[in-house]
């Protein structure tokens, strides 16, 4: 073993390091849960981005049967935003991330206006998970997503090779210009 070889002096140059990362908590057992991505954070880059799960593990591909994912959530930006739906004979592809829990908070504040619910997905092998992904009842059927976001979705399915079928669908979701963006 490593230790059993090394010097007083190396361990002694090592402590403050071990003592920094057991304060951090980050010598405890990591625990992680699987987390159902069906919209923009089905984006590697966006999940991973430091203010919302910079530990999330791509699993795999999932779906989630008798649902749909629409565009009816109320946002702060006056578009809509992506939602899932009853809706039988219809389903929800995503991405099955694993996330540390530590920053599930994180990702609770990046989606403001949904609340968290545990589901049942069916992986590419046909293997049930539980998983918990975000949900909103603030909705309205007459908005759509804005082309950036819609954009966003789209490059999140193309990068994780969700069912071209699907991705086709989407690809003919009306979308908006954002009022916001110069010209």
């Amino acid at each position: 073993m490593i230790l059993q070889s090394a010097t007083g002096e190396e361990l002694d140059a090592l402590l403050p390091s071990v003592l920094d990362k057991a304060f951090k908590g980050e010598l405890l057992t990591q625990k992680s849960k699987p987390y159902f991505a069906y919209g923009s954070n089905m984006k590697i880059d966006r999940i991973t981005a430091d203010e919302r799960a910079p530990s999330a593990r791509k699993l795999g591909l999932a779906k989630i049967q008798d649902k749909k994912m629409v565009f009816n959530k109320v946002s702060t930006d006056g578009s809509g935003k992506g939602n899932i739906i009853v809706s039988l004979s219809n389903l929800v592809w995503g991405v099955l991330f694993e996330i540390n829990e530590r920053e599930i908070q994180n990702l609770d504040r990046a989606e403001g206006g949904y609340y968290k619910q545990d589901i049942t997905v069916v992986d590419e092998n046909g293997n049930s998970t539980e998983a918990f992904t975000y949900i909103s009842s603030k909705t309205d059927n007459n908005l759509k997503p804005y082309d950036w976001y819609l954009a966003l979705i789209i490059e999140g399915a193309d990068e994780n090779d969700l069912p071209k079928e699907y991705v086709d669908e989407l690809r003919k979701t009306l979308s908006i210009p954002d009022p916001r963006k110069k010209k």
